[in-house]
């Protein structure tokens, strides 16, 4: 087993019973998500591999109850993959199988059209629910072939767009996928909300950035890793364990507190163990409490 400070990186989510309290005035404790998703033509390029799908599917695997999240793709229309809704079984359920739909079949890149789309239904400023748009493109604004008209939608984004954004308290989180892509834009649209910009230098980096795009979003509490080894107290209710596999490594081993030995074919009730491409989402429902171990490479 490799060192884990080297080879392995896990993160543990806890959730923890949440309080009854007085009414404050204060930030709310819900989510509620918006995810952009280019499907044009250059990602046939950009994503050869479409490890937008997995990546789209670890980020619904790690969103919490509470959450309200929705899915659109875009090109030179935009297109509502996963409807609002709150978060639950049913709603990853059908999440996880429309990532399957992601593809690159579209022309242009109307930016300005799907943030349009998907801002619909946010009113004034976050009472219930924080809002956060998740914009992930490979490309310029390019709504026509006269470039002029292209440029008229990138000044609209600019001035009428991300002023609303900022009215409606949204913090903007966007993804480059691409050296070509918007860079100026994609950061201010980030910057002016408060929110999360990256630029990705390849695909095979999604999952991680989607990572952290969660971790932006979620805000979850976590505990520490230390030599394989995590503790879970009589607070936690729901444990996540996320997994970034090397290809060729050896299947994970997770090890309770009482011994037992557990993998992605053999689990027992209360553990889901989702494997898909780099990496395993496991989540253990009332966790025995104690010291967990991780065999993994």
């Amino acid at each position: 087993m490799r060192n884990i400070r080297s080879w392995l990186k896990v993160l543990v989510w806890l959730l923890v019973p949440t309080l009854i309290a007085p009414v404050w005035a204060k930030a709310p404790d819900k989510n509620d998500v918006r995810v952009l998703i280019d499907i044009s033509g250059s990602m046939r390029k950009n994503d050869p591999q479409n490890l937008r799908q997995p990546a789209m599917r670890m980020l619904v695997g790690l969103m919490q109850p509470g959450t309200r999240a929705g899915v659109w793709t875009f090109a030179k229309w935009s297109n509502p993959l996963v409807p609002m809704a709150e978060v639950d079984k049913a709603w990853k359920e059908k999440a996880i199988a429309a990532a399957g739909k992601i593809n690159s079949p579209g022309m242009f890149t109307h930016v300005e059209r799907v943030i349009q789309e998907a801002v619909k239904g946010w009113d004034g400023e976050p009472s219930t629910h924080n809002r956060h748009l998740v914009l992930l493109t490979d490309g310029m604004v390019d709504v026509s072939k006269d470039a002029a008209e292209s440029e008229a939608s990138r000044q609209r984004i600019i001035d009428e767009l991300l002023p609303r954004l900022k009215s409606l308290g949204v913090k903007t989180h966007t993804i480059a996928l691409s050296e070509r892509a918007d860079h100026e834009l994609m950061k201010k649209l980030s910057d002016s909300t408060d929110g999360w910009y990256q630029q990705v230098e390849s695909a095979d980096n999604l999952q991680r950035v989607f990572l952290k795009i969660f971790e932006q979003v979620g805000k979850p509490d976590a505990v520490p890793l230390n030599d394989n080894k995590f503790t879970v107290d009589s607070s936690v209710s729901e444990a996540t364990i996320l997994i970034f596999r090397k290809d060729g490594s050896p299947d994970p081993v997770l090890i309770s507190p009482s011994g037992e030995r557990f993998i992605d074919s053999d689990i027992p009730g209360g553990v889901a163990w989702y494997r898909d491409e780099g990496y395993d989402l496991i989540t253990i429902a009332s966790p025995v409490k104690g010291e967990w171990n991780l065999e993994a490479d």
